[in-house]
């Protein structure tokens, strides 16, 4: 299996698409577009509802001086799109005052969505609490 990386720019919006060859054929494996910030919207069920603005200021200014470096992932609704994953990214890529941000667009039905937010933020808390005996033991 290999594979391959292509990029294209159109309209000030950055495509790159990952080509995988499979039983000997080219399919598009991934694409990451550089998306408007204001053509993207936080999820309305996003079951986190408190971010730590310290936090999203210490990676608002990674971001500044690095970028984004994981893309968030979004899917489409009607004239927007919707955060799936990374609206701390969102958020402190805005206060950074990018106007785009790198995206990979995808499918998901609203079912799918909340499952997989849900088992994110319970993984999350379970690293946190983690983390936390280390912290102190430093």
């Amino acid at each position: 299996m290999t594979t391959k990386a292509s990029t294209t720019r159109k309209r000030s919006q950055t495509k790159v698409t990952a080509k995988v060859e499979v039983n000997g054929k080219k399919t598009p494996a991934l694409q990451i577009q550089n998306l408007s910030i204001g053509k993207i919207i936080p999820d309305p069920m996003q079951p986190r509802k408190t971010f730590n603005e310290m936090l999203l200021l210490q990676l608002s200014e990674s971001i500044k001086k690095h970028g984004v470096l994981q893309p968030i992932t979004v899917r489409k609704s009607k004239n927007d799109y919707v955060i799936v994953m990374g609206e701390r990214r969102y958020r402190a890529s805005k206060l950074a005052g990018k106007k785009t941000i790198p995206c990979i667009v995808r499918t998901y039905n609203n079912n799918d969505v909340r499952k997989f937010k849900s088992s994110k933020i319970c993984k999350d808390r379970m690293l946190s609490r983690l983390k936390k005996p280390r912290r102190l033991l430093t």
